[in-house]
């Protein structure tokens, strides 16, 4: 069976596209925060801190150990937001916004290209950057702006995967718990998202997927 390794397995997109592609007879691995709770979809689970290289590392060894080094695909679905003004947004603040949804992509794409088969599909969920440059989630405004320009990139870098932008409207999850608006009206369910990373896995897509 064809394998999806997904980081950030706790949130709840991660959970029905798990849900989705085990349906179809997926092995989907996968990696979460630790202490978090995630879907019974999953084959296995394996815990790390994502802005941690090393944990990152030993990480992809044991799934190696497992299930070898021809993982199909990669989903990456990690990410956190909060509500807060530039001027009141803390070092702290900062640097773990930026770190879960930007560097800790960095490096949970740099260890597991060692895991992934030659022609790969790497899904990377992002935002439409220019919607959501909005007072109160500035860091996270950045942050997603700047995974957009670091998928793009890496697209050009890799060419024999197939790499996918997932650009994503509002979604109802639990991440708009943490913003200082209420969830905008139209808002897509996970399902939705979930079919469309299947549709679009099927077709052998490549760029940006707007969902």
């Amino acid at each position: 069976m064809p394998t999806l390794l997904i980081w950030g397995a706790h949130s709840a997109i991660a959970g029905a596209t798990a849900t989705l592609f085990t349906q179809h007879d997926w092995t989907v691995v996968g990696v979460q925060r630790p202490g978090r709770s995630h879907h019974s979809a999953f084959h296995s689970m394996y815990e790390c801190d994502f802005v941690d290289a090393h944990a990152v590392n030993h990480t992809i060894l044991l799934i190696a150990q497992e299930y070898g080094s021809e993982i199909d695909m990669l989903l990456y679905a990690a990410g956190t937001m909060f509500g807060r003004k530039l001027a009141d947004t803390t070092v702290a603040d900062w640097q773990r916004v930026i770190g879960d949804n930007l560097t800790a992509a960095h490096h949970i794409t740099t260890s597991s290209l060692a895991l992934l088969s030659p022609n790969a599909s790497m899904y990377y969920l992002t935002a439409y950057s220019e919607k959501i440059q909005l007072p109160g989630i500035g860091a996270y405004a950045v942050a997603k702006a700047g995974l957009e320009a670091y998928v793009t990139v890496l697209s050009k870098e890799e060419r024999q995967k197939r790499v996918v932008n997932v650009r994503m409207g509002a979604i109802d999850t639990p991440l708009w718990e943490s913003a200082p608006f209420k969830l905008p009206r139209g808002a897509h369910d996970t399902q939705f998202v979930a079919q469309g990373i299947w549709d679009a896995m099927n077709q052998q897509h490549r760029g940006t997927l707007d969902l």
